[in-house]
């Protein structure tokens, strides 16, 4: 497997799973909305639980080598749901660029693993292999939902 293979069985299985994880972290709300002037953050009930609803690519724009690692700047477009208790109160569309580094072909035994295969709950059981340098959210607009 060469370099450009495994930042493409990564990207499109671990990396994606182990940001959109991170993404869905409550505190993340707040980041994602701190830019948006025409939503009261305020005004949010208790946040319960924050979810990917739709993803449907994570794309490596580039990636270099430093130190033995594979430094990847990434981009994934959602579509992310926050609720309180059972109720959705926002729908968020935003992009999530970052980047994020796992170790290099020498330096770790990437065959080990067929991530392609597997499921979510199994690709997190690994996501001590990815690093996530930076990450921030563009582009992002916000719709209150929880009238409808």
């Amino acid at each position: 497997m060469n370099r450009q293979d495994l930042v493409n069985v990564l990207s499109n299985s671990l990396i994606w799973q182990v940001v959109s994880e991170y993404v869905e972290q409550i505190n993340q709300v707040s980041i994602m909305l701190k830019d948006i002037s025409y939503y009261d953050i305020n005004s949010l009930p208790e946040v319960t639980k924050c979810e990917v609803f739709i993803s449907d690519s994570f794309d490596v724009l580039t990636f270099e080598i430093e130190k033995g690692k594979i430094v990847m700047d990434f981009e994934m477009p959602m579509v992310y749901s926050v609720w309180s208790y059972n109720e959705q109160q926002l729908r968020i569309t935003t992009i999530v660029r970052g980047k994020c580094a796992v170790f290099d072909l020498g330096n770790y035994d990437w065959e080990r693993f067929d991530f392609s295969k597997m499921n979510r709950l199994e690709l997190l059981n690994h996501q001590d292999l990815v690093e996530i340098i930076e990450l921030g959210y563009h582009e992002t607009e916000c719709d209150d939902v929880s009238f409808l």
